[in-house]
């Protein structure tokens, strides 16, 4: 797809420099991307934040390693939210045992940041980090959706 030339995005990944982790991007990769007027998403899924201490904190490296290397315009968020994704026991026969369900959102969510209610203290994470006004839209939501009109507009 690289050698296409064509605009493309990644929604779920980490920077590698952060995270050793196949699932996340390479510097040149974060590059590429952004050289097509890209996005990519920031993970915060545990094994890509960090394989020993997936903290909030060092998913917010990632965000600053990306910003660093690729530039505001090519951040967003890319979380997922287990608490959201496991089937509740309630609505479908055979679906996991509460405990169950505990020990895979223990094992696939950041501490600090495990669904959507957590968003408010990322905001607050990242304007701590100096990102701001303008800084903060663009990784919350101006990014992903000036890409989205760009694609829909065509």
């Amino acid at each position: 797809m690289l050698a296409e030339g064509v605009p493309f995005s990644v929604t779920h990944a980490g920077c590698r420099a952060v995270c050793d982790h196949p699932r996340n991007l390479s510097d040149s990769q974060l590059e590429a991307v952004a050289e097509r007027g890209g996005v990519v998403g920031m993970m915060a899924i545990p094994f890509t934040v960090h394989p020993q201490a997936p903290t909030f904190s060092r998913w917010l490296e990632h965000f600053d390693h990306a910003v660093a290397v690729m530039g505001i315009a090519h951040v967003g968020l890319g979380a997922d939210f287990v608490d959201q994704a496991i089937p509740d026991a309630r609505h479908r026969a055979g679906a996991p045992d509460a405990a169950t369900v505990a020990r895979r959102k223990a094992r696939l969510a950041l501490e600090g940041f495990a669904g959507p209610a957590d968003y408010a203290a990322l905001i607050s994470a990242l304007r701590d980090r100096g990102y701001d006004g303008e800084r903060l839209d663009a990784i919350l939501s101006e990014n992903w959706l000036r890409l989205l009109r760009a694609a829909f507009a065509a």
